[in-house]
């Protein structure tokens, strides 16, 4: 084989893997939640968003009010009026944790 194929191979394999590469989504999670703000008191819907992790996966979730669930997708959960940190914390098989948060905002009715 010439050297000027074994370059376009060489080359070409490396033009194959980078767009590969690429295409994948970064490891991580997110948090859907439905309303993030409302007139409080209010239903709040949870779910976890994962994009490449190593399973079995581990779900804590901290609800920003003393609550706490381990289950992957919680019940929805009721807020009291104010403002909540929901977090997430994900550990992949890895033992490797994800943290995503967002603010609940359950305003007064007033």
């Amino acid at each position: 084989m010439s050297f000027k194929l074994r370059s376009a191979l060489v080359f070409a394999l490396l033009v194959v893997a980078a767009a590969g590469y690429a295409g994948e989504k970064a490891a991580g999670i997110e948090i859907v939640a439905a309303p993030k703000t409302g007139k409080g008191p209010m239903w709040v819907h949870i779910e976890p968003k994962v994009n490449n992790l190593k399973e079995p996966l581990k779900f804590m979730w901290y609800f920003g009010d003393g609550n706490e669930s381990e289950e992957m997708v919680p019940k929805p959960h009721y807020y009291d009026v104010g403002k909540f940190n929901l977090l997430l914390e994900v550990t992949e098989k890895t033992g490797k944790v994800y943290t995503a948060s967002v603010t609940i905002d359950a305003v007064s009715p007033g």
